[in-house]
């Protein structure tokens, strides 16, 4: 969505799925860790591991069938000698609450075609909410 947001010229289309597609995975307090300075470094190959072998596989047990090619893509970037380290430096990108603040600003001023698949009232996407994006 910030992508989109920042460089329009490189998005032709969008598709935003809310909530997410693994709802069950909250690992934030792994996150608080990888994001800081130096511990973050130095922590970055355990949190990666214990993500990727712990916490998703709890997050996708009961759909694991349906959901692995899937966790396979999302799982790829962050795999080889410099995966965790890739992980680190996406988590470190601003911070999430502010991050996730930010987009129902954004929604109606993106000019490109964009569809919302809504699963459920989310805070994003609440029914009769004011901040309700527009298609």
């Amino acid at each position: 969505m910030h992508y989109a947001y920042s460089f329009p010229d490189r998005v032709d289309h969008l598709a935003l799925l809310s909530p997410a597609v693994f709802p069950e995975l909250k690992p934030f307090h792994l996150f608080r860790i990888i994001r800081k300075p130096v511990i973050g470094e130095l922590l970055a190959p355990a949190v990666n591991t214990i993500f990727w072998n712990i916490a998703m596989r709890y997050a996708v047990e009961q759909r694991r069938a349906e959901l692995s090619d899937a966790v396979k893509d999302f799982h790829a970037p962050f795999s080889g000698p410099w995966g965790a380290w890739r992980l680190m430096s996406v988590l470190r990108w601003g911070d999430p609450a502010e991050i996730l603040a930010a987009i129902p600003a954004m929604l109606p001023q993106l000019l490109i075609p964009t569809i919302i698949f809504r699963v459920r009232e989310t805070p994003l996407c609440r029914k009769g909410s004011r901040s309700e994006p527009r298609i």
